[in-house]
């Protein structure tokens, strides 16, 4: 009895494309990318347009790239992606350069939806501003000063829904947003420490509540999310880490999950 050594390699390549789907709607996107390198069938099935809407790079580490630079993995990942709606970057973000970005950032003109678990260079937000002009959910994981304020009303004035949690707050930051961000629609702070100026020079302090002036600039938002809960386990956490949790060492959890359901993940 003879057996065809490509027998094996066929029975995979002629898999049903609604398996095939099935399969890849598991992968990460660098499996996927490989997948796609199998044989014709593959391609075509990793190409369907509904794997390609929300791109997850948060777990990724080095290794996944056979220690390749991660900024081309980027541009590779956004070349598979003109109709990408939702985008989720690196938690370390080191490895991406600014031009990198920026030719990734020119094939997602119809983003939506992005979420920056760490901190991210201005030029970042400026070719978002640039290249993605549907842009109107952001989640941001990093200190929220003035200077992040301002980057965001530079480049991405039109956002509808911003999400801090778990960060700290400057009050004077979040009050110039609201005030100025006129399409802002949901603002989440939960979780969040409020900073204001301190009597000290060079201090800040700690706000126990929101005062009314805040109160009153968000009322005009179809929804201002903030804890309310003073025995809340995770303002404790970031009240014991002065307001900087360090998301490797802690529940993926706590940034994972949002009270604003489209940024959750």
């Amino acid at each position: 009895m003879t057996t065809n050594k490509n027998s094996r390699f066929d029975k995979w390549a002629y898999l049903d494309k609604d398996v095939l789907l099935r399969i890849f709607m598991i992968l990460n996107v660098v499996d996927l990318i490989r997948g796609a390198c199998v044989c014709t069938s593959w391609q075509e099935a990793a190409s369907e347009p509904s794997l390609w809407k929300m791109v997850d790079l948060s777990k990724l580490e080095a290794r996944n790239f056979n220690r390749q630079p991660e900024s081309q993995h980027l541009v590779l990942v956004s070349g598979r992606t003109p109709n990408l709606k939702r985008l989720v970057l690196p938690v370390r973000n080191n490895d991406i350069s600014v031009n990198e970005f920026e030719e990734a950032a020119k094939n997602w003109p119809n983003l939506e939806s992005l979420t920056i678990p760490c901190s991210f260079p201005v030029k970042f937000m400026k070719a978002i501003g640039k290249h993605c002009k549907n842009l109107y959910e952001l989640k941001i994981m990093r200190r929220f000063d003035t200077d992040c304020a301002e980057t965001i009303l530079a480049y991405a004035p039109n956002l509808k829904v911003l999400s801090l949690r778990c960060n700290m707050v400057h009050r004077e930051a979040m009050l110039r947003l609201l005030k100025e961000m006129k399409h802002l629609q949901v603002l989440n702070i939960s979780h969040c420490l409020i900073l204001d100026h301190s009597p000290n020079p060079g201090f800040m302090s700690v706000l126990s509540k929101l005062d009314k002036v805040i109160l009153e600039e968000a009322s005009r938002l179809e929804k201002f999310i903030f804890c309310k809960n003073d025995s809340c386990h995770i303002c404790q956490l970031q009240i014991s880490t002065n307001g900087i949790l360090f998301w490797s060492r802690y529940d993926e959890g706590i940034w994972l999950t949002d009270e604003v359901c489209t940024l959750a993940h």
